[in-house]
């Protein structure tokens, strides 16, 4: 059975609308729909339609390899569901341009293929994808989580004309259609109750994804909670221990990294350029920086897995001692990696708060992705950011998001159009640490102030707690 005249465009519009890519939408509806003005025809084996469906496959897993390993978290899982429409198109154009508008279904499994091999090809059982692909078209839409009425009145609107097309006449075209908006509005109600149940299943799975892939910081990139939905997970974890003399006025901050680009969601460091940092003459010190005459002394116990792991240090680290590590790297944003050491290591760390050995900013340290750039730029006109010095800027900020944001830990995701920062910074003013030092970090570039963002854990009295600023 096919689908009736524009239902399947219609259905990609609104995967296109969803997901934010309408124009590869639209161009894809018009490459399916435009079959029904097109007159040419493929007189495609059914050796053709194997070698189609392995072309599918390949693209699904490329898709599953790139997705994930740009973005190791649930996440990514969603992105990919995201472009089935498109991992599947070559299917699709196969066989709305082919001389037959059913294939035959042992091509588009290996299983399936080894039996009609065996079995010989009597009584093939034949399939138009035409529907399949309208579901599919749907779930899709479904994982861009916008949350607005509007997913679901096209759902609606959609379905009931998939199912107008193939009800029967022998029932009254009012009471189908009275029956249908009863249907709707009962399900519009029960859906609230799914929703919440998927909510609850949603922050399992991603609690058990999250333990089961735990690991140290990544120097190269950091993958952020921004755009997902869900509540952000606490961790009760004990990460480190700190000694220090003075725990009283401002928490130290002990950094694991720091980054220098922003993309769709996830920081990188660009060319962190690790050296290898080398022992002093007493064999027991590893000297980071030259010692300013004022420094200040702590001690930190934490765990390395495997032996590896990122070291948290203050600004302004001089030396290291006490690590038996065999070897210790650092790069040219602050990050410090040590190799082959003890599952557990306490290090004597000397510091000096107004040092640093961090890379001098340069025009890396300014980009704003262009996504963001216009909102980005509104708010830095507002608060009138631009050629303001870089600690006013910072106290302007402080204050503007002190009166007018709130913290949160439930995540929001997206705001139709919008990306997620700026469905923070415009709409929702609530977010978890991510969002506010994200959009620090890009408010100081679009002012003109060089900018990074920083990774690390705040160190009070009688605890610490995971932190991410803004850091030049």
């Amino acid at each position: 059975m096919k689908t009736p005249p524009l239902l399947l465009g219609m259905t990609l519009l609104l995967w296109g609308w969803q997901t934010d890519h309408l124009i590869l939408g639209i161009i894809i509806a018009l490459l399916l729909e435009g079959s029904r003005l097109i007159t040419m025809r493929w007189d495609l084996a059914y050796s053709d339609f194997n070698r189609i469906s392995d072309l599918c496959t390949v693209i699904f897993v490329g898709m599953f390899i790139y997705f994930y390993s740009s973005n190791t978290s649930p996440k990514a899982i969603m992105a990919m569901f995201q472009w089935i429409p498109v991992a599947l198109l070559p299917l699709m154009l196969a066989q709305v341009y082919g001389t037959s508008d059913q294939i035959d279904i042992s091509a588009l499994f290996l299983f399936f293929r080894r039996k009609k091999g065996e079995k010989g090809a009597e009584n093939p059982t034949t399939l138009n994808l035409t529907y399949p692909y309208f579901v599919l078209c749907f779930l899709s839409a479904s994982t861009a989580n916008m949350k607005t009425p509007w997913f679901y009145v096209g759902v609606f609107g959609l379905s009931g004309w998939a199912l107008w097309s193939i009800r029967s006449k022998r029932f009254s075209p009012v009471l189908w259609t009275l029956l249908l908006l009863l249907v709707g509005s009962a399900g519009y109600v029960g859906h609230h109750g799914l929703r919440n149940l998927q909510m609850v299943l949603e922050k399992k799975t991603v609690s058990w994804f999250t333990d089961l892939s735990q690991r140290d910081r990544d120097p190269y990139q950091a993958n952020t909670a921004i755009g997902d939905v869900g509540q952000l997970k606490l961790s009760d974890r004990i990460v480190l221990r700190v000694h220090w003399k003075s725990g009283k006025g401002q928490p130290l901050l002990l950094r694991e990294a720091s980054y220098n680009a922003y993309r769709a969601s996830t920081w990188f460091a660009l060319h962190p350029g690790f050296k290898k940092v080398r022992l002093a003459r007493d064999r027991k010190t590893w000297q980071f920086n030259t010692p300013g005459g004022s420094e200040k002394v702590i001690t930190v116990s934490q765990a390395l897995k495997r032996g590896k792991g990122m070291l948290k240090l203050p600004m302004g680290t001089c030396d290291v001692t006490n690590l038996p590590v065999m070897r210790v790297f650092k790069n040219q944003f602050g990050a410090v990696k040590v190799e082959e050491g003890p599952g557990l290591v306490q290090y004597r760390l000397r510091f000096n708060p107004a040092g640093s050995w961090d890379s001098a900013p340069d025009k890396t340290d300014l980009k704003v992705p262009d996504k963001e750039k216009q909102t980005l730029e509104r708010v830095v006109g507002e608060l009138e950011l631009r050629n303001m010095p870089p600690q006013k800027a910072l106290k302007a900020l402080d204050g503007f998001f002190q009166k007018n944001f709130t913290y949160s830990l439930t995540l929001e995701g997206g705001g139709g159009r919008q990306t997620a920062l700026e469905n923070f910074l415009v709409n929702t003013r609530s977010g978890h640490c991510e969002y506010f030092a994200s959009a620090t970090v890009l408010l100081l570039r679009a002012a003109g102030i060089p900018a990074r963002y920083a990774t690390g854990y705040a160190v009070r009295e009688f605890g610490l707690c995971e932190w991410r600023v803004a850091g030049f």
